[in-house]
């Protein structure tokens, strides 16, 4: 398994050995790890397949709903710090998203942690590609862009 440092320096020597130390460990074909601490971007990739056209830090990866946790976690301690506050609505935090329908404008920070806003598991046009192509991921051409442009339209 090979990996290398994807950023151009290493803020923390000590970060960046411990990341390639973890990715030799896992015994995948693409493994990335990132850490941002103190503002700063270490990220750390390898793997045993052959390296990809793409550098494997700029792929985009399926990982299901791992980040669920994730981000619910980053969430509590954001409200908890005063950074934001769980009934935020989503609004004052995209407020440039052309939101169609009265309803989206409704959606709060809490309603996404809990799956409580009305939205549908998969964006609307994203189930025929899924559809026809089941065991690729639906979801490697679809950008923060395009799902911000699918919400903006989706009535909860």
């Amino acid at each position: 398994m090979t990996s290398r440092l994807a950023t151009a320096t290493a803020p923390d020597a000590a970060l960046a050995l411990r990341l390639a130390e973890a990715v030799t460990a896992v015994d995948a074909p693409d493994v990335v790890l990132a850490v941002t601490h103190h503002g700063r971007r270490t990220t750390i990739s390898g793997g045993h397949a052959p390296a990809p056209a793409v550098p494997r830090h700029a792929l985009r990866y399926e990982l299901g709903s791992v980040t669920k946790t994730f981000t619910v976690l980053l969430l509590a301690a954001l409200a908890r710090t005063g950074v934001l506050r769980l009934d935020d609505p989503l609004t004052a935090h995209l407020p440039d998203l052309p939101l169609r329908h009265p309803a989206s404008r409704r959606i709060t920070l809490r309603h996404l942690a809990t799956h409580t806003a009305g939205l549908p598991r998969i964006p609307g046009d994203l189930i025929p590609s899924a559809l026809l192509r089941p065991y690729t991921d639906a979801y490697a051409t679809y950008d923060t862009e395009r799902l911000l442009h699918t919400f903006a339209r989706t009535r909860p």
